[in-house]
């Protein structure tokens, strides 16, 4: 009886999307070289540690062999347009100057889109989860190809606070706003990939990039002011993608304990639900 309830906490864990690979969370690190030349006076140009590529962007980590493809997810994750095709290299300089290890990546920062890719990620201790599984890093290839990376361009200005409880406060409520934001925006992404499966209308490709970007803003809103009202756009897209009507995939049952039945949709067809039927 024990052994059937470990082999069935793997299945359950299984349909809620979490397939173990071999892979890990890196902390990222931006071309580190061109950083360490810029430091001591020296032209940034000079860095040749991590190159360019037409397909993929370059990276540097021991977790992985060299020359090695590799997927990389920063979460909140909400597209194919999110998805890093990277290739890790070797390099004497990077290993000479930095211990890189196997808990970090650098990743080539000059003259790449990997910051809009990975939906706005910075250098903070932002990390990305890295497989090397085959499938699934010809598959970013894949994505990287086909699918163009999303660009926030919405109006932005830096927000001021002063050391007082009162801006702490704020800060606070600020935070606890964007989490909310992001996991509703997320959520909301998801059940838009979906319906491409299922119906023609473009919107919902189109709605998946645009909570790709409010997913971004969330995160950045305590930070900055951004020249848009996050839930009422949210509202608005919930509104005209019809969820009432539509509803909500057999997987969602598996994503989120006690979810109302009701709201399911068993004509709705999507990777995702393949897992659902193990």
């Amino acid at each position: 009886e024990r052994r059937k309830k470990i082999i069935r906490s793997y299945i359950n864990k299984f349909k809620t999307g979490k397939v173990i690979q071999e892979g890990d969370n890196l902390v990222m690190v931006g071309s580190p070289y061109a950083m360490l030349l810029h430091a001591v006076g020296e032209d940034v140009a000079q860095d040749n540690t991590l190159g360019q590529m037409p397909n993929s962007i370059t990276c540097y980590t021991k977790r992985f062999k060299p020359q090695t493809q590799i997927a990389g997810f920063r979460s909140p994750h909400n597209g194919k347009n999110n998805i890093l095709s990277l290739y890790n290299v070797a390099s004497d300089v990077l290993d000479k100057y930095f211990d890189i290890g196997e808990q970090c990546i650098a990743v080539n920062c000059i003259h790449t889109d990997l910051q809009d890719r990975a939906n706005g990620c910075d250098f903070d201790s932002d990390s990305i989860y890295c497989t090397d599984q085959p499938d699934i890093a010809r598959y970013a290839v894949d994505c990287y190809i086909n699918y163009p990376t999303i660009v926030n361009n919405i109006p932005k200005e830096k927000n001021c606070y002063n050391n007082t409880m009162d801006d702490y406060a704020l800060v606070d409520n600020n935070l606890s706003h964007s989490q909310l934001a992001i996991g509703e925006s997320s959520n909301l992404a998801q059940l838009a990939l979906t319906y491409t499966y299922n119906f023609q209308d473009k919107k919902y490709l189109d709605y998946v990039c645009i909570l790709s970007v409010l997913a971004q803003v969330s995160i950045d809103s305590a930070k900055r002011r951004y020249d848009i009202d996050i839930s009422d756009e949210i509202k608005r897209i919930k509104k005209d993608m019809n969820v009432g009507a539509n509803g909500y995939p057999v997987f969602w049952t598996h994503i989120r304990r006690d979810f109302n039945k009701d709201k399911i949709n068993t004509s709705l067809s999507c990777p995702m639900n393949e897992l659902t039927y193990v």
